[in-house]
């Protein structure tokens, strides 16, 4: 009862390493349903089908169970949750039916219904489990729970925990396949700094309190950077690997094994950034030159060529502007060093090839997502906005700026539309209003830019 006032998203009453008894576990069942609406699991003593029918009919939404070794006992595990045909779960659902309302029928529903049936977790905590892991994972288990003391105990570590370094390689390794399966992943752990870890790891199922040493103060205190730490990402482009560099700049022709160097490349900067535990990550960009060319090359209406707009700041800032002599990009960056880009001289129109292009592009990060078990909702793909793209790219064709920057609009629209239906959450890099005050419209009033 005191516990359920943090609310925590779900609870586990322990009957294998707790004092908790089928009659105990049900009484504190019975008071957290009235204090909580979070989800009640059990930690079963061991794999039993009359243990697990006992306190699936007391009203438990799921079990985990220890020590699951091989295949056979995960299936096992499976069966004794779920009622025939899937399993063999004998009938009786003595206290649990009373939340369908007394209603069989309804209760059945609830146990065969994919968002309401019983969590089954299996227990992976010693070296003939962790050998099994593949088999384990193919059967229809919802999840794993990895227990890091019995595990660290079976590899050499006895005690260590996730401190031992093989007993943290095991774990990665364990959730990272689990990820792939699209299971859940869960351990336990009792620091704070340990919470965050795993959480930013992405797994969905972190025990972060025991009773014995938490209470009251010790869940609070637990509670509010666990599940209010601030989201981290980055704007987008990330240094390229030194082989890539000259291909995306166009000095250098991509070798016949181009795709599988830029996967492995894009799958090894995504790893970098969910270690350093970054929440939405990208691939950094590495197959573009810049983030404005790609989306201009995919796109008609840029046959002409114009002088880049030159950066007011470093006019003023001639010592400053001295040392970029000789650079080129997107801006003339000093009054020695002429730069042109692109320029519009037809109407702009987003081509079927760069349509083609983007789903290569996005094919890839996806790719790259899937192997590390990344979900999409934690990955972003950065596309530039129409004013952007309009300062860097002059108009030779449009009456006025207005009715530029409304056409690149329009036909950028397919590329925000297929970067969102693929999956990705869109990032619009639109630094123009701030950029172009002292670039493309550096010799305009306040006024006019406002305007």
């Amino acid at each position: 009862e005191v516990l359920a006032q943090v609310k925590y998203d779900a609870y586990v009453v322990d009957a294998q390493h707790g004092m908790s008894q089928v009659a105990d576990a049900v009484r504190q069942l019975r008071a957290l349903q009235a204090m909580s609406q979070a989800t009640a699991l059990v930690r079963i003593t061991e794999l039993s089908a009359k243990e697990i029918g006992s306190y699936l009919d007391a009203g438990f939404a799921g079990v985990i169970c220890p020590m699951v070794n091989t295949k056979a006992q995960a299936q096992a595990l499976v069966s004794a949750c779920r009622y025939a045909p899937e399993g063999d779960r004998s009938w009786g659902p003595t206290r649990a039916v009373l939340k369908s309302g007394g209603s069989l029928p309804a209760y059945y529903q609830s146990m065969i219904d994919s968002s309401s049936k019983p969590i089954v977790l299996a227990m992976i905590e010693t070296a003939e489990g962790l050998a099994n892991l593949s088999e384990i994972l193919n059967t229809d288990i919802d999840g794993v729970f990895i227990g890091p003391m019995d595990l660290s105990l079976a590899l050499g570590e006895p005690c260590a925990g996730t401190n031992g370094k093989k007993t943290k390689q095991a774990i990665a390794g364990i959730a990272a396949r689990a990820q792939q399966k699209g299971k859940i992943v869960g351990i336990y752990v009792s620091d704070r700094e340990s919470i965050e870890y795993y959480i930013a790891k992405g797994f969905q199922f972190v025990v972060c309190a025991h009773d014995k040493v938490a209470l009251m103060a010790g869940a609070k205190a637990s509670l509010p950077q666990a599940r209010k730490r601030v989201q981290t990402t980055h704007v987008g482009s990330l240094p390229r690997p030194d082989w890539l560099v000259p291909i995306v700049r166009g000095e250098q022709a991509p070798p016949p094994d181009y795709a599988k160097r830029l996967h492995e490349a894009t799958v090894e900067v995504m790893q970098k950034q969910l270690d350093a535990g970054l929440d939405e990550i990208n691939d950094g960009e590495l197959g573009r030159r810049d983030y404005v060319t790609a989306a201009r090359q995919r796109m008609s209406g840029f046959g002409g060529k114009g002088q880049a707009a030159a950066a007011a700041d470093l006019v003023e800032m001639k010592d400053f502007s001295e040392k970029l002599e000789g650079r080129k990009g997107l801006l003339t960056l000093t009054e020695k060093t002429e730069v042109t880009t692109a320029s519009c001289n037809s109407p702009v129109a987003y081509t079927p090839e760069g349509l083609d292009d983007l789903h290569v592009e996005m094919n890839r990060v996806k790719a790259a997502a899937q192997e590390l078990g990344v979900p999409m909702s934690r990955v972003f793909f950065s596309s530039p906005s129409p004013g952007t793209l309009a300062n860097f790219f002059g108009n030779e064709f449009y009456e006025t700026h207005e009715e530029y920057v409304g056409a690149l609009a329009a036909a950028m629209a397919t590329e925000y539309k297929a970067i969102h239906e693929a999956g990705f959450k869109l990032q619009v890099d639109c630094p123009d209003l701030a950029m172009g005050r002292h670039t493309r419209f550096a010799k305009k009033s306040l006024a006019e830019f406002q305007k």
